[in-house]
């Protein structure tokens, strides 16, 4: 069984920031430019619907209120296509740095992956998040029901209970299969990328944990300094590439 470490994962994915420095802060721009486009247009897509709603409303003196469009539901419709968007961008970023890890010279055409891994990438991340999305929003009737008709705290207690075993389930589901989408980009297929990041990722559940942990504080602290994710999304991504080349039995020394 392979295994990674910390400092070889973070000072390979340093190194390879720092030399390719420019090539990696132009792929950061162009990403962040996208995101920032895709999240103006949903954010306008969505006000002006509301607006739309709101306005039907009024005319109607909310006769026919039943047509209107929830606004929960709207936003809901938004955020989605937000973070799927931003899980594709990533996807292509981790594409391009693919060869950097490699040791390879990047091109600006290795930011878009084959047709068929951004496919499968796409319809795997999707089901996976609205399987997600759809139980947490279904916990308040499978509370009620559990609760049966009990009062509010057991509801809230079902409700604990059930947000309690949904975060573990996603907690043990994401150390698993999280490093699935590089063998994607390798142009393996869905089942065997899930295989293959299974298999890796066994009795190193732990390791992959602190790893993404600290990446996420990493990244929350560049937050603070917008201008710093540019550097600290990458880095993330490098390091994520670099433990998975070490998973697999390369060496990223």
């Amino acid at each position: 069984m392979n295994d990674f470490s910390f400092s070889a994962v973070f000072r390979a994915a340093f190194n390879t920031l720092i030399k390719n420095f420019t090539d990696v802060l132009f792929i950061s721009v162009l990403s962040a430019a996208l995101i920032l486009f895709v999240s103006l247009f949903s954010n306008l897509l969505f006000i002006g619907s509301i607006n739309a709603s709101m306005t039907a409303a009024i005319s109607e003196n909310f006769a026919q209120s039943a047509k209107v469009i929830n606004p929960f539901v709207l936003f809901s419709i938004c955020m989605a296509f937000v973070i799927m968007f931003t899980a594709m961008i990533l996807f292509f970023m981790a594409s391009a740095f693919l060869p950097l890890c490699k040791g390879k010279i990047m091109k600006l055409k290795d930011y878009v992956p084959s047709f068929l891994s951004v496919l499968r990438f796409m319809l795997s991340a999707a089901a996976i998040f609205f399987v997600f999305a759809f139980i947490i929003a279904a916990m308040p009737f499978i509370a009620k029901s559990v609760s049966g008709g009990d009062g509010y705290t057991a509801g809230m207690f079902a409700v604990s209970a059930l947000s309690f075993a949904l975060i573990a389930v996603f907690v043990i589901f994401t150390l698993q299969y999280i490093l699935y989408f590089l063998p994607l980009l390798e142009n393996a297929g869905l089942k065997e990328a899930f295989q293959k990041s299974k298999e890796i990722t066994n009795d190193r559940k732990m390791k992959i944990f602190v790893l993404l942990a600290v990446l996420f504080i990493i990244n929350y602290i560049g937050k603070f300094f917008i201008v710093l994710l540019l550097l600290t999304v990458p880095f993330s991504i490098l390091a994520v590439i670099y433990a998975y080349f070490e998973l697999c039995g390369g060496n990223c020394e």
